[in-house]
């Protein structure tokens, strides 16, 4: 056991190394929408823009979630110098830092689980631990809610099956607590309470104790709703709520089911032979058949995320989370050699994972020569053009987008495929305002796009070229 020992501890020391480095890479737009959020935090932390802006309205940017993942991130960014090259790259670094402590302590809380409610040995619940932190997707290393997310989900359950052993007043209240800030890190969080309903009902909890729970949760959600309706009025129900429309279809489910099932598909099928093999049994332990609920619930709850227009297969990791915590409980009681060949199996299926989803994202080429080229190129044209702090600019690199995040408009093409607005007035009225085009050869295609969404006519302005740059500049 020595020897496996050895290999879990460099297996956990590597991957977190590996994810430092990726934090302080200049690897950018690890997964769609990061640069968008870079650019919302930038100019929250600069105290130019809220977090949440009127989206029918320039600098037009939707930020789709709710906050309480990007306040931490916000809070060290003030002490950086924002007139500082190397601003947004810090901002980068600090946020992808605290995405993987967020998913350090989710590690942790996993080893809680494991160990102090279900019995797992050390070693066994440790590698449980190292395998699910492997299987994370680049939506859970990039400045994203998600990996915050997932801590989240699991801290409630695992403060439920605290409060199954207790049923005492104080977990209830941590319960409460922790449902309310999984919903206000991401919106999907607000789903949570059917599990944790059912099981309360299933054991028969106290009227009473329900009753407070229920009152504690809607209190919590309503001094959260009331502090963040105090900063952004309106605009944080019309980009959170309102503001993206998923269409949903059973094409896109299918898609993303046979596209990418090598993801889920191991823990699909070790689940459902335990499951058959567990409800034969007589006598069902209360905590593992709680985990189960947890388990059953977020895997259906998977396949209906994943039919919105727009979705992938990051829906799967709570299932992916809890699956692997209930076939390490059932292998752990077979014998070592079984169990051993089980670790060895996974930890190959975690190595075509990677292979698959994560190395594309984050192996793609790391320069920190093209990211001061462009902020040079960048500051060179904002100087000869004398761009100044209200004049609003139409960039196509979305690096650069970011980079001039008190100038630019940061449409993110995607979330827009999917909202309910539909900017005539913002079109007649205030394109206008639009002073600067800026495109790079080859960047054609995705300008004239824009262009198009703007409604911009091009008789309005004057062109100008700057070395490999062209540059429409209002008249």
């Amino acid at each position: 056991m020595k020897l496996w020992k050895i290999i879990a501890y460099f297996s956990l020391f590597f991957i977190i190394l590996y994810r430092i480095s990726i934090s302080f890479s200049y690897k950018y737009e690890l997964c769609n929408g990061e640069n968008n959020n870079i650019w919302s935090i930038a100019n929250e932390t600069t105290n130019h823009y809220k977090l949440y802006t009127d989206p029918e309205k320039l600098p037009i940017v939707i930020y789709p979630y709710t906050p309480l993942s990007e306040y931490p991130i916000i809070l060290i960014s003030k002490l950086f110098d924002s007139s500082s090259k190397d601003f947004i790259h810090n901002i980068t670094i600090t946020g992808r830092l605290y995405q993987l402590f967020t998913s350090l302590l989710l590690i942790f809380l996993i080893f809680k689980i494991c160990r102090n409610q279900l019995g797992i040995d050390k070693l066994t619940s440790l590698f449980t631990c190292i395998l699910i932190l492997g299987l994370q997707l680049p939506t859970s290393m990039s400045i994203r809610p998600d990996a915050t997310f997932y801590c989240f989900i699991v801290l409630s359950i695992y403060l439920t099956l605290n409060y199954l052993k207790t049923q005492t007043i104080l977990n209830l209240l941590l319960i409460s607590i922790s449902y309310t800030l999984t919903f206000y890190t991401k919106q999907d969080g607000l789903f949570l309470v059917i599990p944790i309903l059912l099981i309360f009902i299933l054991y028969k909890i106290k009227k009473t104790h329900l009753l407070l729970f229920a009152l504690l949760s809607l209190l919590n959600f309503a001094i959260i709703y009331s502090l963040l309706n105090n900063s952004y009025g309106h605009n944080f129900i019309k980009n959170t709520i309102t503001g993206i429309q998923n269409v949903s279809s059973v094409s896109q489910l299918l898609y993303i089911f046979f596209r990418f099932s090598d993801y889920y598909l191991f823990h699909l099928i070790a689940f459902i032979t335990i499951s058959a093999i567990y409800l034969k049994k007589e006598k069902k332990e209360k905590i593992i058949t709680s985990i189960y609920i947890f388990t059953s619930f977020y895997l259906l709850l998977a396949f209906i995320l994943i039919s919105k227009h727009g979705s992938w297969i990051n829906y799967f990791y709570p299932f992916i989370v809890l699956s692997s915590i209930i076939i390490t409980y059932y292998f752990n009681k077979l014998k070592i050699n079984i169990f051993i060949m089980y670790m060895i199996i996974l930890l190959i299926f975690n190595i075509k994972i990677f292979y698959n989803y994560t190395s594309p994202a984050v192996l793609q080429k790391n320069n920190k020569e093209i990211y001061n080229k462009k902020y040079n190129e960048l500051t060179r044209i904002r100087e000869k053009y004398n761009i100044r702090k209200n004049d609003f600019v139409l960039i196509a690199d979305i690096l650069q987008r970011t980079m001039l995040f008190k100038n630019s408009i940061m449409i993110n093409t995607e979330y827009f495929s999917f909202t309910k607005f539909r900017y005539s007035d913002f079109r007649t009225l205030q394109s206008k305002n639009i002073k600067y085009i800026i495109f790079k050869n080859g960047e054609n295609q995705i300008i004239e796009y824009l262009i198009l969404f703007f409604n911009l006519d091009l008789d309005n302005y004057k062109l100008n070229k700057f070395q490999e740059y062209t540059i429409y500049k209002l008249k």
